[in-house]
C-alpha cells in the first residue's frame, strides 16, 4: 500500500480529520475498504449535531488516522488490525454480525414450537392484570441450540488447525451448565436465580470468543484472496497513492531552523528519541528520528494473513429439508515446492509405488558428486 507523502498536521479541525481519514482509507485493498469507508462515515454523520463527547471521538479517530497511515506505509501490525476489523473480527461489525446470527431463526422442532405456542397463551391467560411478567435474560431471547453447533463446530475446527494458526481461545465444553452443580454446600438443590447467573456468566465468556460467521459471498472472496486473487485480479489490486505535486522551479537556500522549539522547549522534549513505528503513524521527524525506510509487503505475506482469516471464519447454510444449520470453515492452502536435483539423489534406487519402476542413478560429473555428499 502506498505510504503517505507528508506528515499529519499538528493541528486539524474535525471536518479536516475527516476528510484526511477518507483520503487514507481509498489506498486500501479494494476487499477491505468498503466496511472501513462505511464504518467512517456513519460514525461522523451520526455525531456530527449535539455531541457531548466530542473531544474524545476527535482523539479516536487521530489514533485511528495514524493506525491508518501505519497500514498504508507498511506496518504489520497496523495492517493486521485493520483487515481483521473489515472481515469481522474486532471491532463495531463483529458485534453487528454477532447480534444478527444469535437471532432466532425459529425452533427446528415441531413439537417444540406447539408447546411453546401453548405455554404462551397459558401464562397469559393465567397471568395477574397488575402484576408485569418477569423479563427474560439476554441469552434466553438468543437461538441457543444454533450458537452451541456453532461452538461445537468451532471446537472442531481449533482442534483441526492448531499447528497452522494460533487462535487465541480455548473452548472445553459448549454446555451453558458445565458449571452448575446439582447440589450445593448444604445438599440442597440451588436456586433458580443462581442457575441463570451462572449461565449468563458462562454465555459471556464463551461470546467473547465465537467467530461471528459471514455471508457467502464474503466467505467465497475471503478464500480468493488467500489464492492470490489480490495480485492476480485487477479489480482486487491496491491502487497507486496520487504522485506528489512538485514545484516547477526551487530556489537554492538554506534550510529552515526550529529555533522556536529548542527556545520553548527543554531539551529532554525535543532530544527525545523517535521510533520507526511513530515515524510511520505520523511523519514527524526530529533531530533523533529513526530512519524511515520504505517497506513493502509482500504478496505473500497478504495471501498468509488472508489464509489465515478464512480458516477463522465459517459460512451458515440451513437445510430446507431437515431445518438444521451447516457449517463451513476455510482450509490451509499450501504449496508445497517441488525438491531440487541434489535432493532427488537421497531417493535414487528407492522403487515407486506408483509405476513400480526403480529410480536411476544420474550420470555425469554433478550426479557423483552430490551422491558422494549425501552418502
Amino acid at each position: 500500500m502506498p505510504a503517505p507523502h507528508e506528515p499529519i498536521c499538528k493541528s486539524l479541525s474535525t471536518l479536516q480529520l475527516y476528510r484526511h481519514l477518507l483520503r487514507e482509507i481509498t489506498y486500501l485493498p479494494p476487499a477491505v475498504r468498503p466496511h472501513i469507508q462505511g464504518f467512517a462515515q456513519r460514525r461522523f454523520h451520526k455525531k456530527q449535531d449535539n455531541d457531548f463527547r466530542a473531544k474524545e471521538h476527535v482523539r479516536r479517530a487521530l489514533t485511528y488516522l495514524r493506525t491508518l497511515r501505519a497500514c498504508n506505509s507498511g506496518d504489520k501490525r497496523a495492517t493486521n488490525s485493520v483487515i481483521a476489523t473489515a472481515f469481522a473480527k474486532k471491532g463495531p461489525r463483529r458485534f453487528e454480525l454477532l447480534k444478527e446470527f444469535n437471532a432466532s431463526d425459529g425452533s427446528t422442532d415441531k413439537d417444540k414450537l406447539e408447546e411453546a405456542i401453548a405455554a404462551a397463551r397459558v401464562g397469559t391467560s393465567e397471568a395477574a392484570p397488575g402484576k408485569p411478567s418477569k423479563p427474560k435474560k439476554f441469552y434466553q431471547k438468543w437461538d441457543e441450540e444454533k450458537i452451541k453447533a456453532y461452538l461445537t463446530s468451532q471446537r472442531t475446527q481449533i482442534e483441526a488447525t492448531k499447528l497452522t494458526l494460533s487462535w487465541g481461545v480455548i473452548i472445553r465444553r459448549p454446555d451453558p451448565d458445565v458449571d452448575i452443580p446439582e447440589l450445593n454446600i448444604w445438599g440442597k438443590p440451588l436456586n433458580q436465580g443462581l442457575i441463570e447467573n451462572k449461565r449468563g456468566k458462562w454465555w459471556k465468556r464463551h461470546m467473547d470468543k465465537l467467530a461471528p460467521p459471514l455471508g457467502e459471498g464474503e466467505w467465497e472472496l475471503l478464500g480468493k484472496l488467500s489464492k492470490g486473487a489480490q495480485q492476480e485480479e485487477p479489480e482486487w489490486q491496491t491502487p497507486s497513492r496520487r504522485a506528489k505535486a512538485t514545484p516547477t522551479s526551487v530556489e537554492a537556500g538554506p534550510q529552515a531552523w526550529d529555533w522556536e522549539l529548542y527556545a520553548t522547549k527543554s531539551p529532554a522534549t525535543f532530544g527525545r528519541p523517535t521510533t520507526a513505528s511513530q515515524l510511520l503513524r505520523t511523519g514527524h521527524t526530529a533531530p533523533y528520528a529513526a530512519r524511515k525506510e520504505v517497506r513493502e509487503l509482500s504478496p505473500r505475506w497478504y495471501r498468509r494473513t488472508y489464509n489465515r482469516l478464512w480458516q477463522q471464519t465459517a459460512k451458515v447454510h440451513r437445510d430446507p429439508a431437515t431445518l438444521k444449520h451447516e457449517f463451513t470453515w476455510g482450509k490451509s492452502i499450501a504449496k508445497i515446492p517441488l525438491p531440487t536435483k541434489a535432493q532427488l539423489v537421497v531417493f535414487e534406487g528407492v522403487p515407486d509405488t506408483a509405476s513400480g519402476k526403480t529410480k536411476k542413478k544420474n550420470k555425469g560429473g554433478k550426479g557423483k558428486q552430490a551422491s558422494t555428499v549425501a552418502n
